[in-house]
Formats: structure tokens, sequence, C-alpha cells
């Protein structure tokens, strides 16, 4: 029966997360709004308000299509707006929550994948 134990034990230990603690990065950020904005005919400009240091991660889905912009080290400061559904620039959707404690979410809908750019300033991606 120790024997057993000894192993299930080990097993655990194996499986266990290594640290509870978050990564490092930045911290102590907020996300102030999103908003999308026109640009040149066929393009949108999404535009998400910050304050303080914040680092953004992106990766797009597909089936549907979707563009993920995850704002580390950051908490959701903005009531949210429900976008109206109209396609702005292959942009069908806008929806964004507090993914973890420290991460801010947004999520674009859109028609089909698309290149992108992202640009980051002290008040704004």
């Amino acid at each position: 029966m120790i024997g057993l134990s000894r192993v299930l034990l080990a097993a655990a230990m194996a499986f266990a997360p290594a640290s509870t603690a978050s990564p490092a990065g930045p911290t102590g950020g907020e996300v102030t709004s999103v908003a999308l904005r026109p640009a040149a005919p066929g393009r949108a400009e999404i535009v998400i308000g910050i304050r303080g240091s914040v680092a953004v991660r992106d990766f797009m889905l597909e089936h549907p299509d979707r563009l993920v912009l995850d704002v580390t080290g950051a908490r959701l400061n903005s009531t949210g707006e429900v976008y109206d559904g109209v396609n702005r620039g292959g942009v069908r959707n806008i929806r964004y929550a507090q993914f973890r404690p420290d991460v801010v979410r947004i999520v674009l809908e859109l028609d089909h994948a698309k290149p992108y750019t992202i640009d980051h300033t002290d008040d704004a991606i």
C-alpha cells in the first residue's frame, strides 16, 4: 500500500504546475476603451485605449476567421458597448472581456482573414 501511495504522489507531483505565480511581464495597466474607426475604403482601425504598462499578444483563429488580441498586464476598465453588427472594413463583430486576472481579451470576428499591423503607443494600441 505504501508503494502505491508513493507512485500516486510521484505522478501527482509530475503533473502539477511548477508555480502558481503569474508570468513575468507588465502589470498595473488598464484597458479604458475599445473602438472601431473608419479608415481607407475597405479597411478599419481598431483603437484600444490603455493606461499604464501593458503588452499585446495577437493570433488568428479560423472557422470563422477571428483576430484575437490579449492585452497582458491589464484590467478591463471600460463599459462594454454592444457592437451593432454592421460590417466595417471586414469586421463583423467585436467582443472583449477580462479573460484572466491580468489579461483583457479582445476578439474581432472577420468576414475573412486579412493582413494587419499592431501599433503600440503610450495610450493606445
